[in-house]
C-alpha cells in the first residue's frame, strides 16, 4: 500500500508539473505576442511618445508625473504634464510607466528619440534638458532625490547649476538632478 502512496505522489508531482510547464509556455507566447525579444525600456519610452498615448510615469518616493511624453534627450524623457508644465524626468529614476492604451507592439528600438536621433549633447543631456525647460525669467524646479529646490537659474555647466533660493546660493551636481520641472506654459 505503501507503493501506491508513492507512486500516487509521484503522479501528482508529475502532473504538476507538466500543468507548470504548459502555463510557463502559455506566458512566455504572451509575452513575446507583446513585444519582440529585444525590446527594452527605452524603446518603450520612443513608441510611447510616437504615439503620444498619454501615461503615468512613477519615480522614487511614489512621486508621479501625468501626461505625453513629447521628446527624449539622451537619459532624459520630456513629458508634457496635465497641468500644461513640461517635466524633464531622468531616465534611471523612472520606477514604472503606466499607460492605458494597449496598441501594441512597443519598445523593439535601442535608442533614439521620436525622430529617432539624439541631439548633439555632451554628457547625458542635464544642462539642455534644464536650459530647456527654464522659463524665460530664469525659474524653475530641480528634484535630486528627496530634495526640491525652486527658484532662479543663476548659472549652468556641464556639471553643475547654481540656483537663487529664498535662503540664497544652492549649487546641485547635475548628476544627481533626477528632475526638471518648468513653470507652468501660458
Amino acid at each position: 500500500m505503501h507503493d501506491d502512496e508513492d507512486r500516487g505522489l509521484q503522479d501528482w508531482m508529475s502532473d504538476a508539473g507538466i500543468s507548470e510547464a504548459a502555463r510557463r509556455r502559455r506566458r512566455l507566447g504572451s509575452w513575446r505576442s507583446h513585444g519582440p525579444d529585444e525590446a527594452t525600456f527605452v524603446g518603450v519610452l520612443a513608441d510611447l511618445a510616437d504615439r503620444r498615448y498619454p501615461v503615468r510615469v512613477t519615480l522614487g518616493a511614489d512621486r508621479q508625473h501625468v501626461g505625453v511624453i513629447l521628446d527624449m534627450q539622451r537619459s532624459w524623457v520630456i513629458l508634457n504634464s496635465r497641468d500644461d508644465r513640461q517635466v524633464g524626468l531622468r531616465i534611471r529614476s523612472i520606477l514604472a510607466v503606466d499607460c492605458e492604451e494597449v496598441g501594441l507592439p512597443f519598445g523593439d528600438r535601442s535608442h533614439g528619440n521620436a525622430s529617432g536621433q539624439f541631439g548633439a549633447v555632451v554628457g547625458d543631456g542635464t544642462d539642455r534638458v534644464i536650459e530647456s525647460l527654464t522659463d524665460p525669467a530664469g525659474r524653475l524646479s530641480l528634484r535630486c532625490g528627496v530634495l526640491t529646490t525652486s527658484g532662479s537659474l543663476r548659472s549652468l555647466t556641464p556639471e553643475l547649476a547654481v540656483m537663487e533660493t529664498s535662503g540664497g546660493l544652492r549649487y546641485l551636481p547635475l548628476d544627481a538632478v533626477d528632475e526638471v520641472i518648468g513653470s507652468i506654459r501660458s
